[in-house]
């Protein structure tokens, strides 16, 4: 009597998944090289759309900006996108014309 190989779901999960990265790695380095990291670190990839998004808005906008995620209790409680406008501009007026002139072209330069 032949007994036929018993394959198990695991396996069968890991194989696949070896396919995929080695497809990966050949097909896209840089997204196999973000898979990498969030599969070894153990990072949520649903972290990743709302950071992207901010990050593209940031560029859409002023080109100027930062985003922030705001962790709590190992929970990322929410990703802010934060669009600034270069000022590079003295706090106090000191009547310096030129001086003025420079700050109004570092504005016109960063809008």
């Amino acid at each position: 009597m032949n007994s036929t190989p018993s394959i198990y779901i695991e396996d069968l999960d890991e194989f696949n998944n070896t396919i995929f990265m080695d497809s990966l790695a050949k097909i896209d380095p840089e997204l196999w090289r973000i898979k990498t990291y969030l599969t070894t670190l153990k990072i949520n990839p649903a972290i990743l759309p709302p950071l992207i998004e901010q990050i593209s808005k940031i560029g859409e906008g002023s080109g100027w900006g930062e985003v922030v995620l705001k962790i709590q209790k190992r929970r990322v409680i929410r990703c802010l996108g934060v669009d600034d406008k270069l000022l590079n501009l003295d706090l106090e007026d000191g009547g310096d014309d030129e001086k003025l002139g420079q700050q109004r072209k570092n504005l016109e330069d960063h809008p």
